[in-house]
């Protein structure tokens, strides 16, 4: 199975879709993020493609939604029945956390989670983030607070070793 892309209409429901890799492709829809609800509730608006971690479970970010309407941080995960369930990892609040993250995720070697958000942070103009795995749950940490908005940053995380970036 191979993830081919996402919908996102500003105005309608989010939806994953998942490709069969047989002679003709075939979609389907392994999850729905729900109708925004003011104060909580589910994402919106997953703006960039999902990663998977070396056990198929999906990980990704959603520009708006959660408990402060600033984007969370997403897990997709098969169960035994065929569904996907989804479990939020992280909500941004839009403030020294950073929020509404344009871009998308990336893995290191040891498992942990790095991107960046639009918004929020020292300046107010994004974040650098890190998100690890500690015991049952996740770690949230700000490595650095941009002067400008890093629209590309993810990008860069992609094309470069972590420790050459400064």
């Amino acid at each position: 199975m191979k993830i081919i892309g996402h919908r996102c209409p500003v105005s309608a429901l989010l939806v994953l879709f998942l490709a069969s890799l047989a002679q003709a492709a075939t979609e389907k829809t392994i999850y729905t993020f729900a109708a925004p609800v003011p104060g909580g509730g589910d994402g919106m608006q997953p703006l960039c493609s999902p990663v998977f971690d070396t056990k198929g479970n999906l990980f990704g970010t959603t520009l708006a939604g959660g408990k402060h309407e600033a984007g969370i941080i997403f897990e997709l995960s098969p169960s035994k029945n065929a569904q996907w369930v989804e479990t939020i990892l992280y909500e941004f609040t839009g403030g020294t956390d950073g929020g509404y993250p344009y871009a998308g995720l990336v893995f290191d070697h040891a498992g942990n989670l790095y991107g960046t958000g639009g918004f929020g942070g020292k300046n107010g103009t994004g974040v650098v983030f890190e998100l690890s795995p500690q015991g049952n749950g996740w770690s949230y940490k700000v490595l650095y607070s941009f002067g400008a908005t890093p629209v590309v940053a993810t990008v860069l995380l992609r094309t470069r070793p972590l420790s050459s970036i400064s």
